[in-house]
């Protein structure tokens, strides 16, 4: 499923002051557009969280941001999770 990136973009802008990777200190990251999920691990699968990937271009270093923290998915997904739908403040 893909991310609403607009939604994304302002999402990480307003919260990644310092956008330097821990890793190497580059500056440019990736953010792919589909949506990936962890899910619990275990054969019951359990709940699903669905997920934005967002890879330094530089060295490889892939940070995981909650999609719907983030408002990044659609709203029937945001609804069915019951997850919160903003940060916590």
């Amino acid at each position: 499923m893909k991310i609403d990136m607009a939604k994304f973009s302002q999402f990480f802008g307003a919260r990644w002051a310092k956008d330097v990777c821990a890793n190497c200190g580059a500056k440019t990251w990736d953010v792919n557009e589909t949506a990936m999920q962890l899910t619990a691990f275990g054969g019951d699968g359990g709940p699903a969280v669905p997920l934005v990937v967002v890879t330094c271009t530089s060295c490889g270093n892939t940070i995981l941001v909650n999609a719907i923290v983030a408002e990044a998915m659609p709203q029937e997904v945001t609804e069915a999770s019951g997850q919160a739908l903003s940060p916590a403040t």
